[in-house]
């Protein structure tokens, strides 16, 4: 495949006129045997984890393997030398100008491993049935943007979790980045918080998180590669006015990230009529605004955000059907409020229809059983249900015990400082303050190698959403529909959206004078 930089031309394509029925039922293209050259979306790859090189690999095999559809590339690398990689998938023997964009975006928090693996997988689902009539006509009439891995650093980090970003920073102060990094120190496989108990089970100090105190200061885990910064509270979107509201997450100044410098100037290169953002923590299809209601006295903001709210609900219906588990669906805002946010800032500055598409939670019970007949907006009955989870681990060890660990990774209570503070564990234990020592775990520690069960329905599921936020572009129809439906829906007015990306802050609803405070 060429390399492609699009043209004028096609940055002024038009969107898709888009269909806002929710009256349907979603179904998959069905996969067929056909003349694939690898057999990447083959169910049983999905039911194990992939590092960063594994998807990658992938990626490479695809566009080896199918060179006129697919070409492996590049957002550009991060601080610790990781590229972000970006596959794009389209039918090169037509014209970019008669094509929109989709983006399938993916892992942006790093822990959040499931969702990349979702990003994975409709890459290889949609090269690998190539031969369906329906695949066909997406390649035809759209240019597919997949990025798996957008924070591969912290992806990278397997032994604890990390949301944000995690470039070397110099926490305490000593001259040496990341030189303390969390380590499990009381060998039972977790990495978690560590604090003191009086006799009572009273707490009375932090000590932070397991390390081996390698920089030698006394203070635990206080110098770790996790920077703090969350990409997905950094865009350059109402964000000064969301500072005060995500506090250290926001970053430095917006755009701080070079991740999220990389996503945007990706963005701007690369026009999109529609893109889904994939996370884990929930089990949702969202969609904007994150930072406020829809604006009821705007009438064109009002068919936008119905719009997306229709598409999301066929979404959320599509994925929850495929992987047989309760998704609900609601606007960003109404779930919970942030500032940006990826969707809000394509949504914003170039009117692209944005959705978060949350693949997984964690855990379940007999009330988020599977039940097609559930409310669509009820979130209590919705997580993956697994048998196997093990949740958060929490331990009380005796402080004789503790001592035995400490010394087997060549520290003493002698040494160990509370956090903030000169006072020892020693000294601690001395006043009766330390009788023992309390280590919390976070359940995302477990997810560092954990499989979830079902991980190839999950998969799919995400795939099915996706087919059907390409099917409300307008381009193509969803095979499941016998007869085309009018569009509701104006759609985009270009390529872009409706706002150009010259014009940046002219997104709707955007009153923020967007200062990038570069240092």
């Amino acid at each position: 495949m060429k390399k492609r930089r699009l043209s004028k031309g096609a940055m002024a394509a038009i969107a898709a006129l888009a269909v806002a029925s929710t009256g349907f039922s979603p179904t998959t293209v069905e996969a067929k045997p056909n003349s694939a050259k690898t057999n990447w979306s083959n169910a049983e790859e999905w039911t194990k984890r992939h590092t960063v090189d594994d998807i990658y690999n992938m990626l490479a095999d695809l566009e080896k393997h199918y060179p006129k559809y697919a070409e492996l590339g590049s957002l550009g690398t991060t601080q610790n030398n990781n590229e972000i990689k970006v596959l794009t998938i389209t039918n090169e023997k037509i014209s970019d100008e008669e094509k929109t964009g989709i983006g399938w975006f993916a892992n942006i928090h790093g822990d959040e491993r499931e969702a990349g693996e979702c990003g994975a997988y409709a890459a290889a689902w949609i090269l690998e049935n190539l031969d369906d009539p329906t695949v066909q006509q997406i390649l035809e009439k759209h240019i597919l943007y997949v990025v798996p891995i957008l924070n591969p650093d912290s992806h990278n980090i397997w032994d604890y979790f990390v949301r944000g970003t995690s470039q070397p920073l110099d926490k305490n102060g000593d001259g040496i980045p990341s030189n303390d990094v969390y380590a499990d120190i009381t060998g039972d496989g977790w990495i978690g918080s560590l604090s003191t108990r009086d006799a009572e089970g009273n707490r009375t100090a932090d000590l932070g998180y397991e390390s081996k105190d390698l920089d030698g200061n006394g203070y635990l885990g206080d110098d770790s590669w996790a920077s703090g910064a969350d990409i997905n509270r950094n865009f350059d979107f109402m964000w000064e006015e969301g500072l005060e509201f995500n506090g250290k997450s926001a970053g430095e100044y917006a755009a701080s990230e070079v991740e999220t410098q990389m996503i945007q100037n990706f963005m701007a290169e690369h026009p999109m009529s529609a893109l889904a953002s994939l996370h884990t923590g929930i089990q949702t299809v969202l969609y904007p605004w994150c930072y406020r209601d829809v604006d009821t006295s705007n009438a064109e903001e009002v068919a936008d955000i119905d719009f997306m709210a229709a598409t999301a609900e066929k979404m959320r219906s599509a994925f929850e059907q495929t992987a047989q588990r309760n998704f609900y669906t609601m606007s960003s805002y109404k779930d919970y409020q942030t500032y940006c946010e990826l969707i809000d800032y394509a949504y914003g500055t170039y009117g692209t229809h944005a959705y978060t598409i949350e693949v997984y939670q964690p855990g379940g019970s007999e009330k988020t059983a599977y039940n097609p007949d559930h409310d669509p907006a009820d979130a209590s009955v919705c997580a993956w249900n697994e048998t196997d989870y093990e949740g958060s681990k929490k331990d009380d060890i005796p402080y004789d015990e503790f001592v035995e660990m400490l010394k087997a990774n060549g520290l003493t209570p002698e040494k160990v400082k509370v956090t903030g503070e000169e006072t020892t564990l020693a000294q601690l234990h001395d006043q009766g303050k330390a009788e023992s020592i309390y280590v919390n775990a976070s359940d995302r520690c477990q997810r560092k190698w954990h499989v979830p069960q079902d991980q190839d329905m999950m998969v799919a599921g995400a795939k099915d959403a996706m087919l059907q936020m390409i099917y409300a572009e307008g381009k193509v129809q969803d095979p499941s529909i016998s007869e085309p439906e009018e569009p509701e829906h104006p759609g985009n007015g270009n390529a872009y959206g409706k706002y150009k990306p010259d014009n940046p802050n002219k997104g709707p609803g955007n009153n923020s004078s967007n200062k990038n405070k570069q240092k």
